[in-house]
């Protein structure tokens, strides 16, 4: 059930006022999807992802010591009719003097 045609991933980085925000994009199955085969084929329960964790807690870290807020946020992006057409985080990054 992997994403038929031209796969893409898109990276950007763009420089805010106060933060430097990173965007990263892509066109696949959708979590919710990729959840479903996981749990079909049973790699659900041979590997845990802690990305997203670790992230958490880097930025509450920074927060903790004084500095400003970072954010990190998952969307499921959908076409008109609901069907997912990929996956959109983006993290928030607060520039520290």
């Amino acid at each position: 059930m992997h994403k038929e045609g031209m796969r893409q991933l898109k990276i950007s980085f763009t420089d805010k006022d106060d933060h430097v925000q990173c965007i990263i994009e892509d066109n696949g199955i959708g979590r919710k999807a990729a959840r479903e085969m996981k749990i079909t084929s049973g790699q659900d329960k041979k590997h845990t992802s802690k990305g997203i964790e670790v992230s958490l807690e880097r930025l509450k870290a920074m927060q903790k010591s004084g500095g400003a807020i970072g954010s990190l946020e998952i969307i499921d992006l959908t076409d008109d009719d609901g069907v997912a057409t990929g996956t959109r985080v983006e993290i928030n990054l607060p520039i520290q003097n």
